[in-house]
Protein backbone atom coordinates (compact mmCIF):
# COMPACT_ATOMS: atom_id res chain seq x y z
CA UNK A 1 0.00 0.00 0.00
CA UNK A 2 0.62 3.40 -0.66
CA UNK A 3 1.40 6.16 2.08
CA UNK A 4 1.76 9.89 1.42
CA UNK A 5 3.48 12.16 4.01
CA UNK A 6 3.43 15.74 3.87
CA UNK A 7 5.59 17.26 7.24
CA UNK A 8 6.63 20.73 7.57
CA UNK A 9 9.69 21.63 9.78
CA UNK A 10 11.26 24.13 11.33
CA UNK A 11 14.85 23.07 10.39
CA UNK A 12 18.12 24.68 8.30
CA UNK A 13 17.78 23.55 4.87
CA UNK A 14 21.40 22.79 4.96
CA UNK A 15 20.26 19.83 7.14
CA UNK A 16 18.02 18.23 4.10
CA UNK A 17 20.64 15.68 2.69
CA UNK A 18 21.19 14.01 6.29
CA UNK A 19 17.71 13.81 7.12
CA UNK A 20 16.83 12.58 3.60
CA UNK A 21 19.87 10.01 4.38
CA UNK A 22 18.28 9.08 7.99
CA UNK A 23 14.61 8.77 6.59
CA UNK A 24 16.02 6.11 3.54
CA UNK A 25 17.52 4.01 6.27
CA UNK A 26 14.58 4.05 8.64
CA UNK A 27 12.48 3.06 5.81
CA UNK A 28 14.43 0.52 4.30
CA UNK A 29 14.47 -0.91 8.08
CA UNK A 30 10.84 -0.94 8.63
CA UNK A 31 10.57 -2.29 5.43
CA UNK A 32 8.92 0.61 3.71
CA UNK A 33 10.05 1.26 0.07
CA UNK A 34 10.53 5.30 -0.45
CA UNK A 35 8.97 5.91 -4.17
CA UNK A 36 9.20 9.74 -3.80
CA UNK A 37 11.36 11.95 -1.86
CA UNK A 38 11.47 15.48 -1.69
CA UNK A 39 11.10 19.02 0.00
CA UNK A 40 10.79 22.48 -0.99
CA UNK A 41 11.89 25.29 1.41
CA UNK A 42 9.68 28.54 2.11
CA UNK A 43 11.45 31.81 3.02
CA UNK A 44 10.44 34.65 4.66
CA UNK A 45 7.62 33.26 6.69
CA UNK A 46 8.07 34.54 10.10
CA UNK A 47 4.67 35.22 10.74
CA UNK A 48 2.62 36.40 13.75
CA UNK A 49 0.73 33.17 14.40
CA UNK A 50 3.28 30.51 13.00
CA UNK A 51 2.97 27.56 15.15
CA UNK A 52 6.40 26.49 14.78
CA UNK A 53 7.92 29.83 15.43
CA UNK A 54 6.04 30.08 18.58
CA UNK A 55 6.93 26.44 19.97
CA UNK A 56 10.83 27.94 18.62
CA UNK A 57 10.57 30.38 20.91
CA UNK A 58 8.91 28.43 23.95
CA UNK A 59 11.94 26.24 23.98
CA UNK A 60 14.00 29.38 23.95
CA UNK A 61 15.21 29.88 20.28
CA UNK A 62 16.11 32.67 18.44
CA UNK A 63 13.39 33.34 15.33
CA UNK A 64 13.78 32.75 12.84
CA UNK A 65 16.42 30.06 14.07
CA UNK A 66 15.92 28.02 9.95
CA UNK A 67 13.99 27.89 7.74
CA UNK A 68 10.33 26.12 6.63
CA UNK A 69 11.21 23.03 4.94
CA UNK A 70 8.05 21.49 3.55
CA UNK A 71 8.59 17.70 2.71
CA UNK A 72 6.48 15.31 1.26
CA UNK A 73 7.30 11.59 0.69
CA UNK A 74 5.34 8.77 -0.94
CA UNK A 75 6.65 5.05 1.19
CA UNK A 76 5.18 1.96 -0.39
CA UNK A 77 4.63 -1.01 2.27
CA UNK A 78 2.58 -2.48 5.49
CA UNK A 79 2.51 -0.02 7.83
CA UNK A 80 -0.39 2.27 9.98
CA UNK A 81 -0.37 5.63 9.07
CA UNK A 82 0.95 6.80 12.52
CA UNK A 83 4.19 4.56 12.20
CA UNK A 84 4.70 6.40 8.98
CA UNK A 85 4.57 9.66 10.16
CA UNK A 86 6.94 8.94 13.32
CA UNK A 87 9.36 7.45 10.53
CA UNK A 88 9.36 10.71 8.60
CA UNK A 89 9.20 13.19 11.66
CA UNK A 90 12.34 10.67 12.95
CA UNK A 91 14.33 11.58 10.27
CA UNK A 92 14.84 15.13 10.92
CA UNK A 93 17.28 17.22 13.40
CA UNK A 94 16.35 16.59 17.37
CA UNK A 95 14.02 19.01 18.74
CA UNK A 96 13.08 20.16 15.33
CA UNK A 97 9.26 21.53 15.17
CA UNK A 98 6.96 20.11 13.08
CA UNK A 99 3.76 19.27 11.94
CA UNK A 100 2.15 16.56 9.28
CA UNK A 101 0.43 13.96 8.66
CA UNK A 102 0.16 10.88 6.31
CA UNK A 103 -2.44 9.57 4.32
CA UNK A 104 -3.39 6.87 1.90
CA UNK A 105 -4.38 7.73 -2.01
CA UNK A 106 -7.90 6.75 -2.79
CA UNK A 107 -8.46 5.89 -6.24
CA UNK A 108 -11.00 8.91 -7.29
CA UNK A 109 -10.50 11.13 -4.64
CA UNK A 110 -9.05 13.93 -5.60
CA UNK A 111 -6.26 11.94 -7.88
CA UNK A 112 -7.91 11.84 -11.37
CA UNK A 113 -8.96 8.56 -10.48
CA UNK A 114 -11.43 6.96 -13.19
CA UNK A 115 -14.76 8.73 -11.92
CA UNK A 116 -12.97 12.15 -11.91
CA UNK A 117 -13.25 14.23 -15.08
Amino acid sequence: MEHRTRVSALIDPADWPAVAGRLRAAAAAAGLEVAELGHEVQRSFCEADNMLLDEARARGATPPTAELVHIEAALRGDAPDRAVTALVAGALPDGAPWYGTTTRPRPGFGGGGPDMP
